[in-house]
């Protein structure tokens, strides 16, 4: 049992030498979080981040939040904790923390629509077609915005198979004149459909 009673005032080294079990135990106590330091948070192994209690997570502010190292978001973040995350902290998250996410960890949040608008257009572009398909999965209960949808690349467009017929007339001409014919050809009758007269001009010109 560690000696460590609060995350104030504890060295690197102490922190870096608590068990998971100190770390929850310590995070589960009311306003211990928000004394956690950035310089303690990067000394966390992905088995501490993971110990962080659930009910602490939603305290965690910006400044916090960036200071997680990529290794740390992506190995060490639970399922769990990801979905705590509240739709403003969802906007502290790094473009570079966004784009190691796994798909089981967008899992755990892509069904609120309010935590998927929260994402900026610098985080989505960031993303993975990949990642961007989890999210626009026909399961999923949220979907991309049309400021979001606006920011996709060419390469991001692969998702294009899964937008609805709304956020298919939302994309820009610019964006669909840069179609490829795979990516033409994946699209349902549906979504040819739905394409303006203006998309389709796009496509056809020289």
């Amino acid at each position: 049992m560690s000696s460590i009673t609060s995350f104030a005032g504890a060295t690197t080294d102490q922190i870096a030498s608590l068990t998971a079990a100190d770390i929850k135990t310590l995070s589960a106590k009311a306003g211990e979080i928000q004394k956690l330091t950035t310089a303690q948070i990067q000394v966390l192994s992905a088995d501490q981040v993971a110990a962080i209690d659930t009910s602490a997570i939603v305290n965690l502010s910006s400044a916090q939040i960036k200071a997680f190292s990529t290794d740390q978001v992506q190995y060490g973040f639970s399922t769990t904790q990801i979905g705590a995350l509240n739709s403003q902290q969802m906007a502290y998250l790094t473009a570079a923390q966004i784009s190691v996410l796994q798909t089981d960890q967008i899992d755990a949040f892509r069904d609120d629509a309010s935590k998927v608008k929260a994402l900026t257009t610098a985080q989505i572009s960031a993303m993975s077609a990949e990642q961007l398909r989890e999210i626009e999965d026909a399961s999923a209960d949220a979907q991309l915005t049309t400021p979001q949808l606006q920011k996709l690349t060419a390469g991001q467009l692969d998702i294009i198979n899964e937008l609805t017929t709304d956020q298919v007339k939302a994309l820009a001409t610019s964006q669909v004149s840069k179609l490829s014919m795979a990516q033409i050809r994946s699209m349902s009758s549906d979504q040819a459909a739905a394409l303006t007269s203006t998309q389709v001009q796009s496509l056809t010109a020289p």
